[in-house]
């Protein structure tokens, strides 16, 4: 199936949205609720994915993974060039040590990647119905250990946190399901409008973890409404230009340097306007 351009604006508004979600946690001014809100916009990156599909081969596999090497080599020179390395060598140890220990959404999309067959042939002989102790699992049971107290109602095990590929291979099973199921054809535009403000106040208040049925269900209005959309051809061509490059950014400011220039930025500017206003 083949995103036009307003999805593809989507999908670069929603890696722009990440960005922000970042500049604002790792800054020295948060706002918890505008973080909790933004983080839907990974659900949303990874929902494309499986409203489209997500065919799998080594190839793909190697190249998302240069593109990790690539990041990761950019981030060990930075930190040479600023000085939190003395060598070359201390940048090439420091930056495969980010490519193997960092980058979680990069280890967690390669797992959807791996999974994604299996899931389409399962979701194609109507297997539907029986993929959803799956999704009970990363929504009931991974969601509830992120909600208070639900570390003692829960019981824990390894994979079924908010950043890991068990994760996004649910994000990419519902909104596979949706796909099939026609979903976004069966809802009127006034009642995605109507349920968005709702979703955006569950996601504030701390219910929008990347597990959360409602970080899914904010990020598939979202979807849904942008799908509706008809951008000029100018702003398409535009936005399918920029697309290719949105992932590498997200990489690339992932790291102890670009957290740091994010802190002092904001600083600054804090300081600018501060004194704009003496």
């Amino acid at each position: 199936m083949k995103r036009n351009s307003s999805i593809e604006f989507y999908r670069v508004g929603l890696m722009f949205g990440i960005c922000l979600l970042h500049a604002i946690a790792f800054g020295p001014f948060t706002c918890p609720w505008a973080c909790n809100i933004l983080a839907s916009c990974v659900v949303g990156f990874v929902f494309i994915s499986g409203w489209f599909g997500v065919k799998f081969s080594w190839l793909k596999l190697a190249k998302l993974y240069c593109i990790g090497l690539y990041a990761a080599l950019v981030f060990g020179l930075l930190s040479w060039v600023v000085g939190d390395v003395d060598t070359i060598g201390g940048a090439l140890l420091i930056g495969w040590h980010k490519l193997t220990h960092g980058f979680w959404f990069l280890h967690a999309y390669a797992v959807m990647m791996i999974l994604a067959p299996m899931v389409d042939a399962l979701l194609s002989e109507g297997g539907a119905i029986r993929i959803m102790p799956f999704l009970a699992m990363v929504w009931i049971w991974g969601f509830g250990r992120t909600l208070p107290f639900g570390d003692a109602l829960f019981p824990g095990t390894a994979g079924l946190d908010a950043y890991g590929g068990i994760t996004l291979t649910a994000i990419y099973v519902a909104s596979q399901i949706c796909r099939k199921m026609n979903v976004d054809q069966k809802i009127k535009t006034v009642w995605l409008l109507s349920i968005l403000p709702v979703l955006w106040f569950l996601a504030g208040v701390g219910l929008g973890d990347y597990n959360s049925p409602f970080a899914f269900a904010l990020a598939a209005v979202c979807f849904f409404l942008f799908k509706r959309i008809c951008l000029p051809k100018w702003v398409g061509r535009g936005v399918i230009l920029l697309s290719p490059s949105m992932f590498s950014v997200y990489l690339i400011h992932t790291n102890e340097v670009g957290t740091r220039a994010i802190k002092n930025m904001e600083s600054l500017m804090v300081d600018a306007c501060m004194l704009r206003s003496l």
